[in-house]
């Protein structure tokens, strides 16, 4: 399973969040405090297919503001076949809010140890209307085997329709336009939770490749629990972990995932694509999870897919 996020430097722009805007008279009142025992503070990721203590493929830290809002989450990877920290799979995500704003202005990405040089960021703009976000843009940094460094840079944009989402994406290499993307999301929501996803998109590449256009059909089903989602009792997007949530490409959701369906099939080719996984949960008595065993039924399943989580509150 992915273990990581885009790495990105910084970027000199500042994009203003929609949201209400707080001054230096204001005071922000800190929420009343919350019981250690429904506050999620660690996740560990397992291979059990290995010993222990190899068996062991991530940890994620979790630390939060006054406000209870996600402030840091740094992740430890494991080089393969030994316990000690490897640098290279281990990061640390610095959430920035405005205010008491309960999502994110911005947030900076850095290696492990390296937190002066983020190799990341990006910056969010919401509608003052519904809170939903609007625009999105970051700037990451890529060095290749040959030592080449590349600076990528990206602009979302999100329109929202009654019942589809279409967003607008722009990818650019050293500041060349590279591709564009059109994504056109229909889903369908039950309890809070993103039970179906058809997504469609096409993309262009305007200088390398003016005449080729890939087109990509996405189809996703999900059932879930009727316990609580602790990632989504304190901060609104996964995403920022970047583990099984950002991996099967979901919404954050009230309950937790018990199993998962991806078709992805690029049009025009001989490439489809099955995913199907299974959440298997131990609860404790606040009706969080406290261990998830994942299963991997799919046509192509991954070699070494973490298939065992731990929760910490």
């Amino acid at each position: 399973m992915k273990n990581h996020l885009v790495a990105l430097v910084i970027i000199l722009v500042s994009i203003t969040s929609c949201q209400k805007q707080f001054t230096i008279d204001e005071e922000i009142q800190a929420a009343p405090p919350i019981a250690d025992s429904i506050r999620l503070t660690r996740i560990i990721g397992f291979d059990t297919t290995k010993t222990t203590p190899f068996d062991t493929t991530f940890v994620y830290e979790l630390t939060y503001d006054n406000l209870n809002r996600l402030k840091v989450a740094t992740s430890y990877g494991f080089e393969l076949g030994f316990r000690n920290i490897d640098d290279t799979a281990s990061f640390r995500q610095t959430l920035v809010y405005t205010g008491n704003d309960s999502l994110p202005s911005s947030f900076s990405y850095d290696k492990y140890g390296n937190q002066p040089n983020p190799l990341s960021v990006a910056f969010f703009t919401y509608s003052n209307f519904d809170g939903r976000l609007t625009k999105d843009s970051g700037r990451y940094k890529f060095q290749d085997a040959y030592q080449n460094v590349y600076v990528f840079d990206y602009l979302a944009k999100y329109n929202y329709s009654q019942n589809f989402v279409s967003t607008f994406y722009q990818f650019f290499i050293d500041g060349v336009l590279e591709s564009e993307r059109t994504t056109k999301s229909y889903p369908i929501f039950n309890n809070g939770n993103r039970v179906s996803l058809i997504d469609s998109s096409s993309i262009i590449y305007p200088i390398s490749y003016p005449t080729r256009v890939d087109q990509v059909v996405k189809k996703i089903t999900a059932t879930f629990d009727s316990k609580r989602n602790p990632i989504k009792l304190f901060f609104e997007d996964s995403d920022w972990l970047g583990f099984y949530d950002n991996e099967y490409h979901l919404y954050p959701s009230n309950n937790n995932i018990l199993e998962i369906k991806v078709t992805t099939e690029y049009i025009g080719g001989s490439t489809f694509e099955e995913e199907d996984h299974k959440f298997f949960y131990k609860y404790n008595t606040n009706n969080l999870p406290t261990e998830a065993i994942i299963t991997n039924a799919a046509s192509f399943p991954a070699v070494g897919d973490v298939n065992k989580l731990k929760f910490f509150y």
